[in-house]
């Protein structure tokens, strides 16, 4: 096999393009390492006697507590918030479910040994997963799949961390979260496989460490073989192999390994303003008190997008009244008297998958965000109720998720105004995420409604094109820069104008550098980001003018296509971005 490889490699030219999908932006260059597979062999044999059964058991239960602890490890780790989403889910995963007892019993019944038991549930699992038609459902089959490679490394003793060596770019048909994270003291310049999108679990993970990455590359393993030169270009989507390294001085490239950025804790300045005196306002999205407070410690405005579905466990139920007001009161209390919005629960799929009776077709289109909220409204009565009582002298604000038309915003106002008079509590501001393309439409309407809107930019792009982000059949169709999306954005913008309320920016286009121009062009003047996003994307805002900003805006708004607007786009950042830093760095968030 592997002179098969050598053979392809030298029969292609010396310098030879392959082309993917963007998903995660970036530049650099380095040595291919490829993984030809990450499943291991399993072998079944019987067990002879009963303590044999008794051990075997335990050693099970040993391992799942040993892969619990380093999962809990990593998500209290500085990763990343998304990396820490992504092990807690991994985590409960096995730790909240009956996975381990139900292996543990075919152990007994079985007397089979404890790698062989535990796949043989842990399949089981996936193919009910696996069974529903919803293809976000892919990454939790992934997950489970990640959560239990690692009980089984620790039952084989496999487990430890890996080296790589410097500059070397992950060459794989697939790779996982774990994976990525066994890679944290030596970490790659760039990856690129061959499956995986934009919302894969470990391309977030290498959003939030800064790893250029480009997947969709078909045949990657075929094509390229370990040593050999790449250059990857995570802003076009291509990867071009050479037969020599780049000088340095080649534009673009950086042939040195990102790693995580250390995220000083002294705050900045309050204002914020461009080269044209323009004030900014940059908040934190947080899913925790204590991310909340790291957000504050960086200088944040104060706190975007509170996600109060990420402060629950969702294996126990719906959390009651007091678990809810004490939680929030922990958030609110972090923000330290800045703004807080709190996003009422907007429950994913793959957590509302085990807690209610009716499986939908479509979860993407159906029942979740305000719609969920309002089709219970007892329990989303106990959830207002929970925060304008925590809330306190807080500076509370509550944003409706999901919402698609005025009738939804003035039932989710009237349940909030009944909690607030039962809690004996003034009523606080609100607002909605722009979503889908009916509340774009309708936001003239939804604007003498509301407060201030927020734009859910991730969701915005995939349902007015139609695409899921994570499916690489359709990643093409899934641009940010589509026109209908730029055109969307701002009649958001226009709208809030002039009805004199605040617009502010969340998702991927809020926290990327390479988006802010553009957003700044349309009048958007506040941005809501990971945390980890702040320090970047203030550094562009310091250097560029509005007024610049919106003579490159309108030049966009007249073309046709994608690939027409970020040609642009890049060619601003070129012109204007600071000497000192390249216009591909700015973009790599």
């Amino acid at each position: 096999m592997a002179d098969s490889r050598s053979s392809t490699h030298r029969s292609e030219s010396a310098e030879t393009s392959l082309d993917g999908v963007v998903v995660s932006r970036g530049m650099a260059t380095g040595t291919a390492v490829c993984f030809y597979g990450q499943s291991r062999q399993y072998f079944r044999y019987e067990l002879g006697f009963s303590n044999g059964v008794a051990a075997e058991t335990r050693r099970l239960e040993g391992a799942a507590a040993a892969a619990i602890a380093v999962l809990r490890d990593y998500s209290a780790a500085r990763h990343g918030q998304a990396a820490a989403e992504i092990f807690d889910a991994q985590r409960m995963l096995i730790e909240d479910s009956d996975l381990i007892a139900r292996a543990c019993d075919t152990v007994r019944q079985q007397k089979m040994n404890a790698e062989w038991a535990l796949k043989i549930e842990s399949d089981r699992n996936i193919e009910k997963i696996c069974a529903i038609s919803d293809p976000h459902l892919r990454e939790k089959a992934l997950d489970l799949r990640d959560a239990v490679e690692r009980v089984q490394n620790f039952l084989s003793g496999t487990e430890s961390g890996t080296v790589l060596a410097p500059n070397s770019v992950i060459v794989a048909s697939e790779i996982r979260p774990s994976t990525l994270i066994s890679f944290l003291q030596t970490p790659p310049v760039a990856i690129v496989t061959e499956h995986g999108g934009w919302t894969s679990h470990a391309f977030i993970i290498a959003r939030e460490m800064q790893i250029p990455a480009v997947a969709g590359v078909a045949d990657v393993l075929r094509r390229v073989t370990d040593g050999a030169i790449l250059m990857v270009d995570a802003e076009a989507g291509r990867v071009t192999r050479k037969d020599a390294l780049p000088s340095r001085s080649t534009a673009g490239f950086t042939p040195k390994p990102l790693i995580p950025r250390v995220v000083t804790t002294t705050p900045e300045p309050a204002d914020l303003t461009t080269l044209d005196g323009i004030r900014i306002s940059i908040s934190a999205n947080a899913e925790t008190p204590e991310r909340c407070a790291q957000a504050i410690k960086l200088g944040a405005d104060g706190i975007g997008l509170l996600r109060s579905e990420y402060l629950f466990d969702w294996h126990s139920g719906v959390p009651d009244l007091e678990t809810q007001k004490s939680t929030y009161g922990e958030s609110f209390g972090a923000s330290d008297g800045l703004p807080c919005r709190i996003r009422t629960f907007d429950i994913p799929a793959d957590r509302l998958i085990d807690t209610v009776e009716r499986r939908e077709k479509n979860p993407a289109l159906g029942l979740h965000g305000i719609r969920h909220s309002l089709a219970d409204e007892h329990q989303f009565r106990i959830q207002l109720s929970a925060i304008v009582t925590a809330a306190e002298d807080a500076d509370v604000e509550i944003v409706f998720p999901l919402v698609s038309n005025v009738d939804e915003v003035r039932q989710a106002k009237r349940i909030l105004s009944v909690a607030c008079v039962d809690a004996g509590r003034p009523i606080p501001r609100v607002g909605a995420l722009i979503e889908v393309p009916a509340a774009v439409l309708a936001i003239e309407s939804l604007l003498d409604e509301l407060d201030f809107v927020c734009v859910g930019s991730n969701d915005l792009v995939q349902y007015l094109v139609a695409a899921d982000r994570d499916n690489e059949l359709v990643a093409d169709t899934y641009q940010t820069l589509h026109p209908a999306v730029i055109r969307s954005l701002k009649l958001i913008a226009d709208a809030a104008a002039a009805a004199g309320k605040t617009a502010v920016v969340c998702g991927e286009m809020a926290g990327s550098p390479f988006y802010i121009p553009l957003l700044l062009g349309l009048d958007f003047t506040s941005f809501s980001m990971n945390v980890y996003s702040i320090e970047s994307v203030r550094e562009l805002v310091r250097s560029i003018s509005v007024d610049e900003s919106t003579v490159m805006t309108r030049q966009i708004l007249e073309v046709h296509t994608a690939s027409e607007a970020e040609t642009l786009l890049a060619a601003f950042h070129r012109e204007h971005f600071p000497p000192r830093t390249s216009a591909e760095s700015a973009r790599r968030q």
